[in-house]
């Protein structure tokens, strides 16, 4: 049974949206429940852990006050008030003063590299549609044992033979000559339904925010971590390309993970 220790009303800015490499920010605490097997969950004013979702796990790292470390194993979207439960343990017995500053910080290591692989996922999708495989999008895995991308239909037997060689060959030849940055922008919902493919599940009247990896890419909606600049990616390489029923599975790796 989840015992409330502290609620305030509840707001959250997710200093992710803004900047992928801020590793570490002042926060407080808006929320406060003890769970059952002496973990809590913590609600934040502000945070730059990024839950799962969109294909992209879960960032772990700490929330610190003075001495007193709580350690972060998961992180939770409470939909009800579009805030993120903070799920873990402290280590130690004294837990957080509510009414005083914290200090949220993620696995910086850990974070660069969700977000090398989820910028790759996103540019193995340019490079598919550049070669002109018209493949519908399904979803991506962005994980560091797995990753693919997959999409709602098939390329004929002789195609999806000699796809991977070609892939690989945009991937590389885009990373190496790209020199302007990703760019990360948020969009009225009038503006970016005008101006990208947006699906019809967004809200309207909701901003949107938009990530372009480089000129060839022509943007869309997204909601995570990217690199700055896609060279910071380095070698991502497309391993097999495999039918999953009706759909075609896409998996990729980085060189170096």
């Amino acid at each position: 049974m989840l015992k409330i220790i502290f609620r305030m009303e509840s707001t959250l800015v997710r200093e992710f949206l803004q900047d992928s490499y801020k590793f570490a920010c002042n926060s407080r605490i808006l929320s406060s429940i003890q769970a059952p097997e002496g973990s809590w969950k913590i609600k934040l004013d502000r945070t730059v852990f990024h839950p799962q979702g969109g294909g992209q796990p879960s960032d772990s790292g700490f929330i610190t006050q003075g001495e007193i470390k709580f350690q972060v194993a998961t992180l939770e979207n409470d939909k009800e008030d579009e805030n993120i439960w903070h799920v873990g343990k402290y280590l130690g017995e004294t837990v957080f003063d509510n009414s005083g500053e914290v200090i949220a910080e993620i696995d910086e290591n850990q974070r660069r590299l969700f977000a090398r692989l989820h910028s790759a996922g996103h540019l193995i999708d340019l490079a598919v549609h550049s070669l002109g495989y018209n493949l519908p999008p399904g979803k991506g895995f962005h994980f560091p044992r797995g990753a693919y991308v997959e999409y709602l239909a098939l390329l004929p037997n002789e195609e999806r033979d000699t796809a991977a060689p070609r892939i690989n060959e945009v991937l590389e030849k885009l990373i190496a000559e790209t020199e302007e940055g990703t760019s990360v922008r948020l969009y009225d919902y009038e503006e970016a339904k005008a101006n990208f493919d947006i699906p019809s599940f967004f809200q309207p009247g909701k901003p949107i925010r938009i990530v372009k990896l480089c000129n060839a890419d022509a943007g869309g909606p997204c909601g995570g971590t990217h690199v700055k600049h896609i060279r910071e990616i380095g070698r991502a390489i497309v391993t097999k390309l495999q039918k999953k029923g009706k759909n075609l599975r896409v998996s990729y790796e980085l060189a170096d993970n």
